[in-house]
């Protein structure tokens, strides 16, 4: 869904398989954004970009959401207008994201379960983050994340295995 004036996206109980992406809304005007709200719902089997995508959303919610097994990122939140004055927010309580990556062999082991980008700020509650292409949680290029009791681990990535979790912005971690 392309939107050009600012819009709520409310899914509830939504079971999305296949496609090309999963769930991609993003905002084609600078400055007109959306929110994306969902609740316990699943998203899998996405096959050429990410399970969730959100570019440029001023506020993504998910509660109780699965992402399993889609080609690229299981959720992404992108900035694509750029700069403070077009913070994407997001908030995962309770998300499951595993499996992502699998079979992807263009873009390497960088395939992420949550992955903020850019000028984004995203808190997760609980949640597990798990068996992905890559680290399992990826808050980069000045991103900001708070990790509340969050687990992240098994990553299925060959090369740098060990990093579960990366950032190059503020993370902050709380069991």
């Amino acid at each position: 869904v392309w939107q050009s004036n600012p819009i709520r996206y409310y899914f509830e109980s939504v079971h999305i398989v296949g496609g090309e992406r999963g769930v991609y809304l993003s905002s084609i005007t600078a400055g007109a954004s959306y929110e994306l709200v969902m609740k316990d719902s699943t998203v899998k089997f996405a096959r050429g970009f990410n399970g969730i995508d959100a570019s440029a959303a001023s506020l993504t919610i998910l509660q109780n959401v699965i992402v399993s097994q889609n080609e690229n990122d299981g959720i992404g939140y992108y900035n694509i207008l750029g700069g403070w004055d077009y913070i994407s927010k997001a908030i995962e309580v309770n998300v499951t994201s595993r499996r992502n990556g699998e079979g992807n062999t263009a873009n390497g082991e960088t395939l992420n379960g949550s992955t903020t980008h850019y000028y984004c700020a995203v808190i997760r509650v609980g949640g597990s983050y798990t068996r992905n292409k890559g680290p399992n949680i990826a808050d980069v290029g000045g991103a900001q994340s708070w990790n509340l009791g969050t687990a992240a681990s098994a990553s299925t990535a060959t090369v740098n295995c060990g990093n579960f979790v990366i950032q190059d912005g503020q993370m902050w971690l709380h069991r």
